[in-house]
């Protein structure tokens, strides 16, 4: 009989070609003999080739009644006939560009998307349209809303990056400065398609739900609230009554905006539907963005993928960082939380054409509030 976890585990297709040999050969045929391109090889290699398909279907059956390990189309049936719960869909970054206009050019004028820009910083390059019609005179700068063409995080392109106009007009130039008064060009952050594992708590919280006022309720309508909040946790506060709802995103805490979101939603300001206990006194607050150390580290890499190494680097280690708990991974018995050593060096090492890396930190203790979100320098070394 198999266990769970074997119906768990499809088998690959080289492993099904081994056991496929090894049978034949116990039989007394030569199968190891058999080359490439026989007619034999063929054969035994398509049978292990249909072997493994049909093993993965197994699996992903198996798996399909359990949020944490369904996967694709079957956590998306179990999440909505079961749970009553949607994967949240990924959306598109949208901000606002500065449009400059020469004095030597002609007045220009666009209808809406009509205008098409690249970020040139990333490969393939990510792109943006205008929204709305709008005209520009010689020597005029004009503020225009834009949003990306393709939904998700890649979106969420750095202030000042460097923009190309795609649609051919003389004289116009794009840019993607902070507003005056702003932290960011951007008005309303990217957002990937939500990963299984949060779609998956967000399952195993729809119980907590059934009652007002746990900690599993609160954590479960802060992650509806906002779909960006990747990180929560719900604690009594210092006074009788009192409760604390504390999140971060993949990236670090929350701003002002997302926390009104939250906060919104849990008194019932969003929909007339009010979430908390009426005797709770209920706070939205931020994680504490931890910053120190920050990180500066010397890859050594392949020649051949150096140019790509130090971004790739970056990008590991923010999803790692994104990924750990609110106050750190914990170590039973040890209650503290930290970002481990061993797991910074595991994500940069995975890095493709990385061969080895000095600067590491040893393990970082976290407060019981914080993430850790640091400034990352990577010096790339080619052998």
């Amino acid at each position: 009989m198999l266990t769970l976890g074997q119906l768990f585990t499809p088998v690959t297709e080289e492993q099904a070609l081994e056991t496929l040999l090894e049978f034949l050969s116990g039989l007394g045929f030569q199968a190891t003999s058999w080359q490439d391109g026989s007619i034999q090889r063929t054969l035994i290699q398509g049978t292990a080739a249909l072997y493994s398909g049909i093993t993965v279907v197994v699996s992903d059956i198996a798996r399909a009644p359990f949020p944490q390990y369904a996967r694709g189309d079957y956590q998306n049936e179990l999440g909505e006939r079961v749970f009553d719960l949607e994967r949240v869909a990924a959306t598109a970054t949208q901000g606002t560009f500065t449009l400059t206009l020469s004095a030597a050019a002609a007045p220009a004028s666009w209808a809406d998307g009509e205008l098409v820009f690249a970020d040139a910083s990333e490969s393939p390059a990510n792109s943006f349209r205008n929204a709305g019609a709008d005209s520009i005179n010689p020597g005029q700068t004009i503020e225009i809303s834009v949003v990306a063409e393709a939904p998700g995080e890649d979106g969420n392109i750095p202030n000042s990056t460097t923009l190309y106009l795609w649609t051919p007009i003389t004289g116009l130039s794009a840019a993607n400065p902070a507003p005056t008064g702003q932290s960011t060009w951007i008005t309303a952050q990217g957002q990937d398609q939500e990963s299984n594992a949060r779609y998956a708590e967000r399952m195993t919280l729809r119980w907590a739900r059934l009652s007002a006022g746990t900690e599993g309720a609160y954590r479960g309508y802060a992650l509806e609230a906002l779909p960006a909040l990747t990180r929560v946790i719900a604690t009594q506060g210092a006074a009788e009554g009192t409760v604390r709802v504390i999140g971060a995103t993949a990236v670090g805490g929350l701003t002002s905006g997302q926390i009104d979101a939250i906060d919104d939603f849990l008194r019932g300001v969003t929909d007339g539907q009010s979430r908390r206990p009426i005797n709770d006194v209920l706070t939205v607050e931020s994680a504490v963005v931890r910053t120190t150390p920050a990180l500066s580290l010397t890859v050594t890499a392949e020649s051949q993928v150096a140019g790509d190494v130090s971004a790739n680097v970056e990008a590991a280690l923010v999803a790692l960082f994104g990924s750990l708990p609110i106050g750190g991974e914990k170590i039973a018995p040890d209650p503290s939380g930290y970002v481990r050593e061993a797991r910074m060096y595991g994500a940069i090492m995975a890095v493709s054409g990385v061969l080895n890396v000095t600067g590491v930190p040893s393990d970082i203790l976290l407060g019981a509030l914080e993430v850790y979100s640091p400034a990352i320098s990577v010096t790339v070394v080619e052998t």
